[in-house]
């Protein structure tokens, strides 16, 4: 009886749970112009609430490595304004109505470190 108990449990935990969030948006961005760190893409997840965006997603270096970024995003005349972080650097995205836009990084002091641009 253990075994069939144990066999069940186990046969559970292997079961998708039929739950699945789905953003209300995906968005990439192609990156230039970014030196030091090297950022050629970005990606974001993203999900419209009453006043502001939520975005989940991931910064992609040259060398192929992501790593996670989160932040939030609000409208602008046109367009958006987003202010992320991945490590513990902030980002800025200045992004206008047609998608393209400007990427400026920060420091951990908070001091601008380069700007580059975004191409959808």
């Amino acid at each position: 009886m253990k075994f069939a108990v144990t066999g069940i449990l186990f046969t559970l935990f292997l079961m998708p749970l039929g739950a699945s969030a789905q953003s209300d948006y995906t968005a990439k961005w192609m990156v230039s112009g970014l030196l030091i760190e090297k950022i050629v893409s970005i990606e974001y997840d993203l999900d419209f609430g009453s006043t502001h965006i939520a975005a989940h997603g991931s910064v992609t270096s040259q060398s192929g490595a992501s790593l996670p970024s989160t932040g939030t995003c609000f409208e602008t005349d046109g367009g958006a304004t987003c202010n992320m972080s991945f490590g513990s650097r902030t980002i800025i995205l200045d992004i206008a109505a047609n998608l393209s836009g400007t990427i400026k990084v920060f420091s951990p002091d908070g001091s601008l470190q380069e700007s580059g641009s975004l191409t959808p």
